[in-house]
């Protein structure tokens, strides 16, 4: 065994890329709880669906983890670490929630495709016009659909360009939340292969010495999906995961 074999057996697995302690959240307006005690931890690889029923708190879940929600209680690590308040731009770009009625801008798809470009936490990175008409090209679309006026969106659409958008951002965690919900089986397919392909690919380099591995959760209510594009499923029972 080389000194190199030895050093790739010992070395420690990496850290989840995102872990979840004790996340609780009181309902709005109300004492009870929305969910309370949630921890979960994503790794490298994982497809987890979040499953439960309507109102258990799923897309608050989410939103929490792409620190989009606060919680009440608990906290969520960025690879074994706090996530400090100037940082928290950076980690929205590493992990991209995905709603399930995508907001877009005045303009066209392109014009919504640039904008997160302008932004600091985007520095160094740019916007690949042959790249997204590669991925719209795969989810259906052809070279016009970037020329759209955003307003003339079907609510489908929009998921497709939200999703785009994400992609240029070379996030390592995506957050999705019905995120096909407005889109026809065929197009759902392609969405979902895509996201399969993203998942599946493992880019080059460390980022300071840490991986650079992706991950998925998806909440959705289509049980084939659910049972196609997880390889973990998470449930929530009266708030809590049993």
């Amino acid at each position: 065994m080389t000194d190199a074999t030895t050093h790739a057996a010992t070395r420690p697995p990496p850290p989840p890329l995102i872990e979840a302690r004790n996340l609780s959240r009181r309902a709005p307006g109300q004492g009870a709880w929305l969910f309370q005690g949630i921890s979960l931890s994503l790794h490298e690889g994982d497809q987890l669906a979040l499953r439960g029923p309507s109102g258990a708190g799923k897309s608050v879940i989410l939103r929490a983890l792409a620190l989009l929600d606060a919680c009440d209680q608990g906290d969520v690590l960025w690879q074994n670490a706090p996530i400090e308040a100037a940082a928290v731009p950076s980690y929205r770009q590493k992990v991209i929630y995905l709603q399930q009625r995508s907001a877009m801008l005045p303009g066209s798809v392109a014009d919504n495709l640039r904008l997160p470009f302008a932004f600091a936490a985007s520095a160094g990175k740019s916007y690949d016009e042959a790249q997204a008409r590669s991925w719209f090209a795969r989810l259906g679309r052809g070279d016009d659909f970037l020329t759209k006026n955003a307003r003339d969106l079907s609510g489908g659409e929009a998921q497709l360009v939200a999703l785009v958008r994400a992609l240029q951002l070379a996030p390592q965690v995506l957050l999705l939340d019905e995120a096909t919900s407005a889109l026809d089986a065929q197009t759902a397919a392609s969405f979902q292969q895509l996201v399969t392909t993203w998942a599946a690919d493992r880019p080059s380099g460390l980022d300071h010495g840490l991986s650079l591995g992706r991950a998925l959760i998806w909440v959705t209510h289509d049980e084939k999906q659910q049972v196609s594009l997880s390889n973990r499923v998470i449930k929530i029972v009266g708030g809590r995961i049993p």
